[in-house]
């Protein structure tokens, strides 16, 4: 009947809604930022270097990465000048071209196996770069053997 079928099209679309609000709500755009900085930097020169290729499966891959596409379409021009390439806007700060691409350009974001960089952010070290220590970044740090096993078997996950 008309109505199982409006309920069963609705309720579909609500799945589907879900799936993508689990992965964006909680994911915070500044800290995928500092993820996607480490990868640029540490990650993809070396299988630029030795000519490999990201795997498919791989969290890290920019195609999987949720704000991927829409941080690529931002320019800073200075430091209070910010560009949408999309639709031409200029805005004071990130933080309104953020909200911008979110509300204006949400089609934007990746939906299909989207990772939140943000989630392997204790992986990659995201709170050296947040304090600006970049130098640091491969400096030893007092170790927590029961925490080196747990991100130990996040990369082992990581890598299959």
């Amino acid at each position: 009947s008309r109505p199982q079928m409006a309920c069963t099209c609705i309720v579909s679309l609500l799945c589907v809604l879900a799936g993508i609000m689990s992965v964006t709500e909680g994911c915070s755009r500044a800290r995928c930022r500092l993820a996607r900085f480490v990868l640029d930097q540490h990650f993809f020169p070396l299988f630029s270097k030795w000519q490999g290729r990201v795997s498919e499966n791989c969290p890290f891959r920019r195609s999987r990465d949720l704000y991927y596409e829409q941080e690529r379409h931002k320019t800073e021009r200075d430091r209070r000048n910010w560009f949408c390439e999309l639709c031409g806007k200029a805005f004071y700060s990130e933080h309104y071209i953020d909200m911008h691409m979110e509300r204006k350009h949400d089609d934007m974001m990746v939906a299909a196996n989207a990772v939140c960089l943000e989630d392997y952010c204790d992986v990659l070290r995201c709170h050296v770069v947040q304090h600006k220590a970049y130098d640091d970044f491969q400096q030893p740090t007092s170790c927590d053997d029961n925490e080196l096993l747990r991100l130990r078997a996040k990369c082992q996950v990581t890598n299959q």
